[in-house]
């Protein structure tokens, strides 16, 4: 049974722990692809009341859509992490990366290697949520590079086309997010938005920007407005809270948290030693 659960506009993730000759409810989901990937022990999965498949560490299974299946122990427990994404969702990064339809997207059952990109992404998204400090920007951030690290690691019908696609556009989209945000970075940014002043997709946006910058959109969002805030915090002798509410933040946890990871201090202590 799951006992932790966070929904995302495309995509869930879940963590389901199964004790000893145990199994979740045998199950399919009609418009979605489940990933599954074990954290602790090696659970098996049978699939159409027929197949069954035995996923260890370095493993992880992707069920197609319309797939009935369910997840399940023999003497050794298991916990593992479940991600579910919408069959249209996939299929639209698929298009705006390869600019044609992509049809049916097949994948193989097994995958072999590393999952810790997924899993890391589980983990950051999961505890952030639980903070009550992730954005929509960030959000959608995290489920395209969700596709796209399925996409990239898991082999299936798309595969070649996919490694082998490259974007077109270069500075000039850049440009205009780089001004945009630099102009508005105290108001909600949006990837959607961003995507559209930029005129490419937004996962070529969010590529464009780590081969350039070395950071996803709101991760430069988060330095701009961490940039302005000492700025304010050097110049000014105005409250930290207004400090950082003018600077973008959402909350004043949220910019303290921002604030010591980048500078190993608090905001109080930063304006005391300059």
């Amino acid at each position: 049974m799951p006992y932790l659960k966070f929904e995302l506009p495309n995509s869930k993730i879940r963590i389901l722990h199964l004790d000893p000759m145990k199994s979740d409810v045998l199950h399919t989901h009609h418009d979605e692809y489940q990933i599954s990937i074990p954290l602790a022990g090696a659970p098996f999965v049978e699939m159409n009341r027929s197949e069954v498949v035995h996923i260890t560490h370095y493993q992880r299974l992707v069920t197609m859509p319309e797939t009935t299946h369910r997840h399940y122990t023999e003497r050794q427990p298991a916990k593992l992490l479940l991600l579910d994404v919408k069959e249209k969702f996939l299929q639209k990064v698929l298009r705006e990366r390869l600019h044609c339809e992509p049809g049916p997207i097949e994948f193989d059952p097994v995958g072999e290697g590393s999952s810790d990109g997924f899993r890391k992404i589980a983990d950051g998204l999961l505890r952030q949520s639980m903070l009550g400090e992730t954005d929509a920007l960030q959000l959608a951030e995290w489920e395209l590079e969700l596709v796209n690290l399925l996409l990239s690691l898991h082999p299936g019908s798309h595969h070649n086309l996919w490694l082998s696609s490259v974007p077109g556009e270069m500075h000039p989209a850049l440009q205009k997010v780089l001004e945009y945000i630099h102009d508005t970075y105290a108001e909600e940014v949006c990837l959607d938005y961003l995507a559209d002043i930029s005129g490419i997709s937004k996962f070529h946006l969010i590529r464009l920007f780590r081969e350039t910058i070395g950071q996803t959109p709101s991760q430069y969002v988060n330095e701009v407005r961490l940039t302005r805030a000492v700025e304010m915090l050097t110049a000014t002798d105005r409250e930290v809270t207004d400090v950082a509410l003018d600077a973008g933040f959402g909350s004043l946890s949220t910019f303290h948290r921002a604030f010591k990871k980048k500078y190993g201090i608090s905001a109080g202590q930063y304006r005391k030693i300059r």
